[in-house]
């Protein structure tokens, strides 16, 4: 008898519902396939085990002195996690009873570790494995083939050693050097609520915050001055390789422009093609998502995942969640073309398919290692079932993934340079013969200039005439949930698609970062305090950090070593331990007041918010930079409706707000003025839904 372990429950239910005749005993599934006899099906429930806590190692860590750091294990241990026991014995039991193990977790390198973990604490678990179901589709027909093509467990077991060296680094970073900064600032007269957690990515990405928000701060707007020409037929041509930074200068460049300009240059390129974007990750929709509904990167993928896992829909709506890969295989191409009317029907979303065949910018299965692109499944929802989120999401994807099949933009395009006293001016024109795919999407089509642009030849001397073009210049964009998921991060190659929601979602909760209601991320002091202090670190250097998963990528293909690089990072926090505590700290007492921990209680429920109609109105006790603050908001992000808790010196009670959203107003009530005193008025919600006074009469 063999043994499959699953990563999770309804991954174990599709392996067993891809066989004929399965059934389950005990939380056991049972198949019987032709070549490999009997196979239990048991599933994990994610993680298994988890690393001890320092104090399980030695009990003078349990204490948080610096005497004590760093943190360095002579063994690293892991124990079971109480909750998953149960899961665990099954496990056990099996594989105890086995001849084989085939390991068919998620192919990644976590779903690797999760296999090895558990087998490992299963006396001969790990001797038991010999292959692995390396599979990144969870159809029937994509199950089907893996188990047609199952891999020497040996060929995938350095994605074991790789998730085990991040693992083991990570753990080391955050207990020494959570431990350090918080014991250091808190000696240097910090407020340290919640203390000042440290960890590999999550700092790297509040340190790029901070520089972002760092240059906004000092950026300092200039002007500066460009020429431009315009001939006789109102086309306009720009010099923008040469900026002046002053108006006499730029005057007199202009005044040394003769009044005709040569020719230098006339390209035409006629029938240029442009393809639809590639097929969307999770990154891209994350960022989709943050900019047109406001969601944040864990939102999205929650809803992904909820798409992903459907009960009762064997292949769900939608490919695994946690992807990096834009490709997909010829097996997805093909079940796409087959259903392409089936998804135009569902959503509306009707055109001509002018390519039916893959295209190497979609379809390569060897750019595919771990999971392809996300894209629908063949299995079609009832939209009216899915929730607004779902919705959303869903046709986003479906429609995005359908762009393929359209025809490509064609364009004829042309590009004039004229010269002048050694300054260059181009004018470019693009007419659009064919919008292509671009007709379906929200982007406008770009049209060709009004003016006709002219035939000119090469060594014609031109009428221009010059102007001078005054600009100034920009700050950096400043970093939101959008930008911050796609292109910031896979870019720096911090985090993976599996980490970046809770990263993002973890540094808001220690209080690094806030976001306001344009999805703008926004360093707090506290971050401020937190970088300064670790500056000059590998820490606050995004670069630096994307190295290790660089390393950590050569212990994939075997190229690098786990003992190596794990010895390396306690070779880092050793050296932290020993120079940072020496490093002076300029900070002000004022700017130390200002290192608070937010805090955001939700204390009741009143409902619907009648502004929106999507979020809750809740009564919320919050503390921020600006002091305490308490009142009635709705949690829908987009939302701007609010109930403020005090109102002319009156606390504004749950009664009073249940008067205000079932019938628009309160009863007559008293307040008092900044000057001491009384009157009488109702509170009021107007037509835009907003609180006011109503006045009865006024002392």
């Amino acid at each position: 008898m063999k043994v499959l372990l699953a990563e999770k429950p309804d991954q174990a239910e599709k392996y067993a519902r891809s066989f004929e005749n399965a059934k389950k005993q005990k939380g056991v599934w049972i198949v019987n396939d032709s070549q490999l006899g009997e196979i239990h099906i048991v599933n994990a429930l994610g993680h298994l085990f988890e690393l001890n806590e320092p104090e399980a190692y030695n009990q003078k860590w349990k204490q948080w002195n610096m005497a004590d750091l760093p943190i360095i294990p002579q063994e690293f241990v892991w124990h079971l996690d109480t909750k998953k026991a149960r899961a665990f014995k099954t496990i056990k039991q099996e594989v105890e009873k086995a001849d084989g193990v085939i390991i068919g977790t998620d192919a990644d390198r976590e779903g690797e570790n999760i296999a090895y973990s558990i087998l490992s604490h299963i006396p001969n678990g790990t001797s038991k494995i010999t292959k692995r179901l390396w599979i990144n589709s969870l159809t029937k027909k994509g199950i089907n083939d893996a188990f047609q093509n199952l891999r020497n467990a040996s060929e995938t077991k350095n994605y074991y050693y790789e998730a085990r060296a991040r693992q083991k680094s990570d753990w080391l970073v955050g207990m020494t050097m959570s431990r350090l900064t918080t014991i250091q600032l808190q000696n240097h007269g910090f407020d340290i609520k919640g203390g000042y957690p440290v960890g590999r990515a999550q700092t790297a990405t509040v340190a790029y915050i901070v520089n972002n928000d760092t240059l906004i701060k000092n950026f300092k707007k200039h002007k500066f001055y460009e020429l431009e020409l315009t001939d006789n037929n109102g086309i306009v041509y720009q010099n923008s390789e040469q900026k002046f930074k002053s108006f006499d200068e730029a005057q007199k460049a202009l005044s040394s422009l003769s009044a005709n300009s040569l020719v230098k240059s006339f390209e035409e390129k006629k029938d240029q093609h442009k393809s639809a974007p590639k097929l969307m990750a999770l990154a891209q929709i994350s960022k989709v998502a943050a900019n047109r509904w406001g969601y944040s990167a864990k939102q999205t993928l929650k809803i992904v995942q909820s798409l992903y896992d459907v009960q009762g829909v064997e292949d769900g709506y939608m490919s695994y969640p946690r992807t990096h890969c834009r490709m997909i295989t010829e097996n997805e191409f093909k079940y796409l073309s087959e259903n392409v009317n089936q998804y135009q029907n569902l959503l509306n979303f009707h055109f001509s398919v002018k390519n039916p065949q893959p295209r190497k910018k979609y379809v390569d299965g060897t750019k595919v290692k771990e999971h392809y692109a996300l894209i629908p499944t063949a299995a079609l929802p009832i939209l009216d079932k899915l929730s607004e989120p779902q919705r959303n999401i869903y046709e986003t994807i479906v429609k995005h993934t359908l762009l393929m099949f359209a025809g490509d933009e064609i364009s004829n395009q042309r590009k004039i340079t004229l010269q002048n006293q050694g300054y260059e001016f181009v004018a470019t024109d693009k007419r659009i013969t064919d919008p292509g795919f671009m007709a379906l999407v929200k982007e406008s089509v770009s049209q060709s200039r009004k003016n006709d642009f002219p035939e000119y030849e090469i060594g014609q001397q031109v009428m221009a005439t010059g102007k001078i073009v005054e600009k100034e210049t920009k700050p950096v964009n400043r970093v939101t949930e959008a930008n911050l998921s796609d292109p910031i991060l896979p870019k720096l190659g911090i985090g993976t698609p599996a980490t970046r929601a809770d990263m993002i979602e973890l540094i808001k909760k220690h209080g690094y970062v806030t976001k306001n209601k344009k999805g703008e991320l926004l360093p707090t002091v506290k971050a401020y305090v937190l970088c300064q202090y670790l500056e000059g670190t590998m820490f606050t250097k995004p670069e630096l950090t994307a190295g290790w998963e660089k390393y950590l990528a050569k212990i994939c293909v075997g190229n690098g070593t786990e003992n190596k690089f794990v010895g390396e990072t306690e070779n880092l926090i050793t050296k932290l331990v020993q120079e940072l505590p020496h490093r002076p700290l300029h900070i002000s007492a004022m700017e130390r007041q200002k290192v608070i921990t937010p805090t955001r209680d939700v204390v009741n429920d009143f409902g619907e918010c009648p502004k929106c109609h999507k979020g809750r109105v809740k009564e919320i006790n919050g503390n921020s930079r600006n002091g305490k603050y308490h009142g009635y908001f709705c949690d829908n992000e987009k939302c701007e409706f609010g109930i403020p808790g005090t109102w002319g010196g009156t606390i504004v009670s749950e009664e009073m707000v249940t008067q205000l959203l079932e019938n628009g107003r309160t009863p007559v009530l008293k307040f008092k003025s900044k000057k001491g005193t009384t009157y009488q008025a109702s509170l009021n919600l107007d037509k835009s839904l907003k609180v006011i006074m109503n006045f009865v009469n006024k002392k």
